[in-house]
C-alpha cells in the first residue's frame, strides 16, 4: 500500500509496522511444528535502516519515536535453519569452552577482543552453512519521489506463507 507521508502519522506508521511484526511472528510460530517435524527450524530477524545508504539492516527498534524520513526501510527475514546433530552440539560446547579459556588467558584486551570477534564469526559461519532457504518481507519503506514523500506499507504475508509451504513441501521430499 503506497500513502502519502502528510496523510500518515509517525503513530499510525509505528502502530502498522508492529503490527506486522506480530503477524511474522504468528506465522512462524504456525509454521515451527511442521519445521521441527522434520529435522529444521525458523529464525525471524527483523531489521531496519535509517538510511537506504547503509549497508546492513540493525536491529528493528520495537519503541515509538523513530524518525520515518525519506530512506527509511524495516523488514522481516525468516531463514530455514537445519538443526544441530548431537556432535555438533558437543563440538560447540568443546569450541567454546576451549575459546573461553583462552580469552581469560589473553594478555591484553586487544588479543582478546580478537578471539571474541573470532567467536561470533564462527558462530554466523556455522548458521550460515546449515541455512537452507529464507524469505524476505519488507515491512514499511519511506521514499521521496519528485517532490512528495511516500510511505509504502506491506499489504499482507501471503508471499511469504506461500515460500514457507513451498519449502516446506520441497523439504519434506528430501
Amino acid at each position: 500500500m503506497e500513502i502519502k507521508r502528510k496523510k500518515i502519522t509517525d503513530a499510525e506508521i509505528f502502530g502498522t509496522e508492529m503490527e506486522l511484526c506480530d503477524k511474522v511472528l504468528s506465522l512462524c510460530e504456525a509454521h515451527a511444528g511442521e519445521f521441527e517435524e522434520i529435522g529444521y527450524g525458523l529464525d525471524v530477524e527483523f531489521g531496519q535502516k535509517e538510511d537506504e545508504s547503509q549497508r546492513s539492516y540493525a536491529d528493528l527498534v520495537r519503541e515509538e519515536g523513530k524518525r520515518y524520513d525519506a530512506g527509511y526501510v524495516s523488514r522481516a527475514l525468516v531463514t530455514v535453519r537445519r538443526a544441530k546433530t548431537e556432535d555438533e552440539l558437543a563440538q560447540d560446547e568443546r569450541i567454546a569452552e576451549e575459546n573461553r579459556l583462552a580469552m581469560e588467558a589473553a594478555q591484553d584486551g586487544e588479543q582478546a577482543e580478537q578471539l571474541e570477534n573470532d567467536e561470533t564469526l564462527r558462530i554466523s559461519e556455522d548458521a550460515l552453512r546449515r541455512a537452507v532457504a529464507f524469505t524476505e518481507v519488507m515491512l514499511v519503506r519511506s521514499y521521496k519521489s519528485f517532490w512528495t514523500e511516500w510511505i509504502s506499507i506491506c499489504d499482507g504475508l501471503s508471499d511469504m506463507e506461500r515460500d514457507l509451504s513451498e519449502f516446506l513441501g520441497s523439504l519434506r521430499e528430501r
